[in-house]
C-alpha cells in the first residue's frame, strides 16, 4: 500500500486536531506542536482515540501536554537513577572478572565467558567499540601497548563498551563470577541480570526521548521469590511489565550505590506536582508508599 499522507503545516496540524474533537487554545497548540513533533505527541492522546480517529469528548490539549511534560520529567529522573547504577555495575563486572581471569581474559580466553556461544563475535564487537572510541586513555593504550595487546584490559574496555555489551560479560561469565558481581546488591545473580537487562531497555527508551510513563515493558524484570524476599510481594503486588517495577528496582539498588540519594523523595514530588496523571498505567498499586521497599 502506498503512503499518501501529505506533510502538514503546524496550522494544519492544529486544524486536524480540532476537527477530531481536541479542545484547546489554538495559539498554544501551534506553539507546542512546533516544539514537539505531532507524531511523537500523538502517543499521549492515543488512549483518547476512537475507532474513527475522532477523540473522546472533552479531550483537552492542555491535559495531553501535561502528560508529555510529566513523561519528560520522569525520563530524566529515571536516567538520573540509572547513571550511578550503571557505573557501579560496570565496576563490579570488570573487578570480579579481572580477578578471576586476569586483565585480558575476557578477550583472549573463551573459557572466561563459558555462556557466550560465539566468543569471536563478542571479540569483534569489542574491537568495533574500541575502534570507535575517541577517549584519550584508549589512544594512549593503543600507542603504548597495541603491539602486544589487541584489546585494552577489561577495566578500560567496560568504560567504552555499550551497557548491552558489558552485560554480555555478566551473562556469559561463570556462576561464581556472576554471584560475586551480584553479592553487593543482595539479590541472586539471575535476578540482578534480569533487572539490568530491563534497566538497559528503559535507559535506551529515555535516551531516545520515547514515551515511558504508561509503557508496557518488553523486557520484564524478574520479581525475587516470596520465600526469600517477602517485601517484594507484601503488602503490595508488583507487576513486572509496568514502569513501577523499574522504579522500585531503581530505588532498591540505589540504597547500595548512592546512600542518601533522595531519589525516592524526588519521585514523590514529581507525582505530587502532577496529580491528574493516571498512575494505574504505570503500575502503581494502592498503598505503594507503605511498602518496605519504599521506606525512607
Amino acid at each position: 500500500m502506498q503512503y499518501l499522507k501529505p506533510a502538514l503545516t503546524f496550522q494544519q496540524q492544529v486544524d486536524l486536531l480540532l476537527s477530531r474533537g481536541m479542545v484547546g487554545d489554538r495559539a498554544e497548540m501551534e506553539s507546542c506542536l512546533a516544539q514537539v513533533n505531532y507524531y511523537r505527541l500523538s502517543a499521549y492522546w492515543y488512549n483518547f482515540r476512537r475507532t474513527d480517529q475522532s477523540l473522546e469528548p472533552g479531550t483537552r490539549f492542555e491535559h495531553i501536554w501535561e502528560r508529555y511534560v510529566f513523561d519528560r520529567k520522569l525520563r530524566l529522573l529515571v536516567l538520573d537513577a540509572i547513571e550511578p547504577l550503571e557505573v557501579a555495575v560496570r565496576t563490579q563486572i570488570s573487578y570480579h572478572h579481572a580477578h578471576a581471569w586476569g586483565p585480558f581474559g575476557y578477550y583472549d580466553d573463551p573459557r572466561s565467558l563459558p555462556a557466550v556461544r560465539r566468543h569471536q563475535d563478542f571479540r569483534d564487537e569489542v574491537d568495533r567499540q574500541v575502534r570507535l572510541s575517541k577517549d584519550e586513555f584508549v589512544t594512549h593504550f593503543r600507542n603504548k601497548y597495541g603491539s602486544h595487546h589487541q584489546a585494552p584490559p577489561i577495566w578500560m574496555a567496560t568504560e567504552i563498551m555499550t551497557l548491552g555489551a558489558v552485560l554480555r560479560i555478566l551473562s556469559g561469565s561463570a556462576r561464581a563470577v556472576r554471584r560475586a558481581i551480584a553479592a553487593p546488591f543482595q539479590v541472586p545473580d539471575q535476578i540482578l541480570e534480569s533487572w539490568l537487562l530491563s534497566l538497559n531497555m528503559v535507559r535506551n527508551i529515555c535516551a531516545h526521548h520515547a514515551r515511558l510513563w504508561n509503557r508496557t515493558l518488553g523486557i520484564k524484570p524478574k520479581i525475587p521469590p516470596a520465600d526469600r524476599f517477602p517485601d517484594w510481594h507484601t503488602p503490595i503486588r508488583i507487576a513486572p511489565d509496568k514502569v513501577f517495577a523499574v522504579l522500585t528496582i531503581s530505588n532498591y539498588l540505589l540504597r547500595f550505590v548512592a546512600n542518601g540519594h533522595g531519589w525516592r523523595n524526588r519521585l514523590i514530588s514529581l507525582l505530587d506536582a502532577h496529580p491528574t496523571i493516571p498512575r494505574h498505567g504505570m503500575g502503581f498499586p494502592l498503598g505503594w508508599e507503605r511498602s518496605p521497599l519504599w521506606s525512607v
